[in-house]
């Protein structure tokens, strides 16, 4: 549609021009990689998730990130031998407290509904192992064909304009990331923050075929209307980060998950 090609030309025009940065430095450390999962009430789904990261390097771990569940999440990871840790709610909070415990420079970033494709770990290492890079993304696809049209905007988004999505699985170096300002911790858009903090950084990389994302919210709320909420709410944020001094992320939750934080 011609709006979702204004959204795609809106997107160039407010970010083509990086904020140039000193020169950071990158951190000589073991190639392990701690996957970090964020959850809540993720019992239906996590125990494929985690199935689909095996088998791991000696040097990796995966750090569950639990908000508070109240069904069978953490037993699940605790009978899975895996690291957990109890959070305050909001992705962002999740996601920088398992970074900060996290033993290895390179991160990944996984939602509990995606299920990973082979050798993954491996591209992350072989991807930031290039001192250039410093975040990369991979593109996912969708159980439902339908949705190849959104896997082709976020794939673009990624690529062309280095804003990539959590549910891409993002990746990145801790070291790098607490050298320009932290994780963010907001509980929704913190994948949008750090992308654009990352990409001022210097080069972001989306690499092909990471793995299948659930299509569950997407089945909630109906394709098209939360597609234009996804889309109005990305812009919204940029424009609020450009313009003024303090962008509403609570207001931002509230209103995308229709629930108070």
């Amino acid at each position: 549609s011609v709006f979702i090609w204004l959204s795609l030309v809106l997107d160039f025009l407010i970010y083509s021009f990086r904020t140039i940065y000193p020169k950071y430095q990158i951190i000589d450390k073991p190639a392990g990689v701690s996957i970090i999962i964020p959850t809540l009430n993720e019992q239906e789904n996590l125990g494929a998730n985690i199935q689909s990261l095996f088998p791991l390097d000696s040097r990796d771990e995966i750090i569950i990130a639990d908000a508070g569940s109240t069904d069978n999440t953490t037993q699940i990871a605790k009978e899975m031998s895996l690291r957990v840790i109890q959070c305050a709610p909001g992705r962002g909070v999740q996601i920088k407290t398992a970074i900060d415990i996290a033993k290895n420079d390179f991160i990944l970033v996984m939602h509990a509904d995606a299920i990973a494709y082979k050798n993954i770990l491996d591209r992350v290492r072989s991807k930031l192992s290039d001192p250039t890079i410093t975040m990369g993304a991979f593109s996912m696809s969708y159980g439902n064909n339908w949705l190849g049209f959104i896997r082709f905007l976020n794939s673009f988004r990624a690529r062309y304009l280095g804003i990539s999505f959590g549910d891409q699985m993002q990746f990145f170096r801790k070291s790098l990331i607490n050298q320009f300002g932290d994780f963010p911790s907001f509980p929704l858009m913190e994948d949008v923050e750090v992308s654009l903090r990352m990409r001022e950084a210097g080069k972001t990389s989306l690499l092909s075929n990471g793995g299948k994302i659930s299509d569950r919210r997407w089945n909630k709320t109906g394709y098209v209307k939360n597609m234009f909420k996804v889309i109005f709410l990305f812009h919204e944020y940029l424009l609020f980060r450009s313009w003024s001094k303090h962008v509403p992320v609570i207001d931002f939750y509230n209103r995308y998950y229709k629930k108070k934080l």
